[in-house]
């Protein structure tokens, strides 16, 4: 700074001198007014010349840190928050029956009868199996099912039952139900042990059917059929939640920045799922326009039902109204784990004539952060947020 200054009076020196030299030259002979005004003239370009070497060492510095980071080893997780399994259907295997299949084989040899019973019973926990271990399905334990069934007199033949299927899913808490009937065994392809299953959504009650048919002793699975069993049609359970539902007072902690590498995109766009990463930098006022992201100045912030406002900054207290819009997590497996942006929703806030719009981040449904802006650089995106915690 103090370099920049000098070197502007010693521009402003030169140019009296040059005018000073210049009538003693004209007046009188003398060169000493010029040869001032050229040792000052000499001085600025000395001056500037260094003034701009430092200005552009320190630009230099500053680009290569953000390269440094930016070529940082940087893996999704740091962008994301481990979560817990994500459970999109919650099903229950209804209780079945295999009398009948016990009566066809029995006419035969009983030890024959016994062993085809046993590998029926493989063949359905091998199809549970697989349905459990597709990420995003959850299975009802089949004593509290067979529990529910009895206290609601529920039997097989009321999966067709619209308002008794809807009943037994309310009462399980369960969006999907199962349902295993028709089993056959064929004396072929060293013997195939047929069941059907069914899947009913208990919300629109669709019901999707698919024949499983496992061949031999080993149980061969059925590819073909297991891989086009999906749930795409199936209404799955909401994470839609309003965590602002409640009369709430929550303090502005800080507005904080992150950086993330400009180039990287997982699922949606990371640049709405910084949270994760460690590098955190305090806010420099002078990359925000502070008049643009009011709510930065507040101290607290108070949400009340239905659906108003009050900021507080210094005991003044600003009333306005607000709405949030939740939407469903973006989850993510990574190896044996799952992750998730912490992304919950939109929050918009009218108050005192402004209108400011968020999106919304969370880990542990204690800290909120609202995203208020993002600048992108060659080498990365930073991310400003406003950190809020339930007082």
């Amino acid at each position: 700074m103090f370099l920049i200054v000098l070197k502007w009076v010693l521009l402003a020196l030169s140019i009296i001198s040059l005018i000073i030299g210049v009538k003693c030259l004209i007046d009188s002979d003398e060169l000493t007014g010029l040869i001032i005004t050229v040792i000052l003239v000499i001085g600025f370009f000395v001056v500037r010349h260094y003034t701009n070497k430092t200005t552009t060492k320190g630009e230099n510095n500053k680009k290569q840190d953000i390269v440094k980071i930016s070529k940082s080893d940087i893996a999704l997780q740091d962008y994301l928050v481990s979560t817990s399994e994500p459970k999109y259907f919650i099903i229950a295997p209804m209780s079945y029956d295999t009398s009948k299949f016990e009566q066809v084989n029995s006419r035969g040899k009983k030890d024959h009868s016994v062993e085809r019973l046993i590998l029926l019973e493989e063949a359905i926990s091998k199809f549970e199996n697989y349905i459990d271990d597709m990420t995003g399905f959850s299975f009802i334990d089949r004593s509290k099912i067979a529990q529910i069934e009895k206290e609601h007199k529920f039997q097989l033949s009321d999966w067709s039952n619209d308002t008794k299927t809807a009943e037994i899913g309310r009462a399980l808490n369960a969006n999907v139900l199962l349902f295993l009937d028709k089993f056959n065994f064929l004396d072929q392809n060293g013997g195939e042990y047929r069941f059907e299953a069914k899947f009913v959504d208990i919300n629109t009650m669709q019901t999707t059917t698919y024949l499983l048919v496992y061949s031999g002793k080993n149980l061969k699975e059925p590819s073909k059929t297991l891989e086009r069993i999906n749930f795409r049609n199936f209404i799955q359970i909401s994470s839609h939640e309003n965590p602002f539902v409640e009369d709430l007072n929550f303090s502005v902690v800080k507005v904080f920045k992150t950086v993330q590498d400009s180039k990287l995109t997982f699922g949606r766009n990371l640049k709405a799922c910084p949270l994760g990463f460690i590098e955190k930098h305090e806010l420099n006022t002078d990359e925000m326009d502070n008049s643009k992201y009011k709510i930065s100045n507040f101290t607290s912030i108070n949400f009340e039902e239905p659906n108003s406002i009050t900021l507080v900054n210094n005991g003044i207290k600003i009333q306005g109204t607000y709405v949030f819009e939740p939407s469903e997590q973006f989850v993510e497996k990574i190896g044996f784990n799952y992750f998730t942006d912490g992304c919950i929703g939109k929050l918009s806030i009218t108050s005192s004539g402004f209108y400011e719009s968020y999106d919304v981040f969370t880990q542990n449904n204690r800290e909120y952060y609202l995203k208020l802006n993002s600048a992108e650089t060659e080498k990365i995106t930073v991310n400003y947020y406003l950190q809020m915690v339930r007082q």
